[in-house]
């Protein structure tokens, strides 16, 4: 690919054709001379770093193990979704924020930290997310 081919796929995996930041879905196989790693599909927003990426697969992987372990066939739970992400300003850290299809959200620190829920940076985060998109 050359480098103004590269730049558009980028785009296309992370912007919508309105402008607007979006996650994506990527796959990931990693080789080496002794072997080959397939990694299964995982959502990530244009800021994750590898090593976020890998979080999320392993995160993916022990979830999956979870479920196997317990021996019992569920109903699969509907899929939740990420709608939005967007980068919202709080002091003089920037958190990534995703709003999902639930109306739920995700906080994260862009160094990759979890903000846990019903925190009051969490909260206040939500809260400036809320006013910028005018959402109840």
């Amino acid at each position: 690919m050359q480098p103004d081919d590269w730049k558009a796929f980028i785009n296309n995996l992370f912007v919508d054709a309105d402008g607007r930041r979006k996650s994506a879905i990527i796959g990931l196989t990693l080789e080496v001379e002794t072997g080959k790693l397939t990694l299964p599909p995982v959502e990530v927003a244009h800021t994750d770093t590898l090593q976020q990426v890998f979080i999320k697969v392993a995160r993916l992987s022990t979830s999956s193990t979870k479920a196997d372990s317990t021996g019992k066939e569920e109903a699969p739970a509907p899929q939740v979704k990420t709608v939005n992400v967007e980068h919202i300003q709080h002091g003089n850290t920037e958190y990534i924020v995703y709003r999902l299809s639930d109306d739920s959200f995700n906080v994260i620190k862009s160094t990759g930290v979890v903000v846990p829920p019903k925190t009051i940076i969490y909260n206040t985060v939500v809260k400036k997310y809320r006013e910028q998109f005018q959402l109840k």
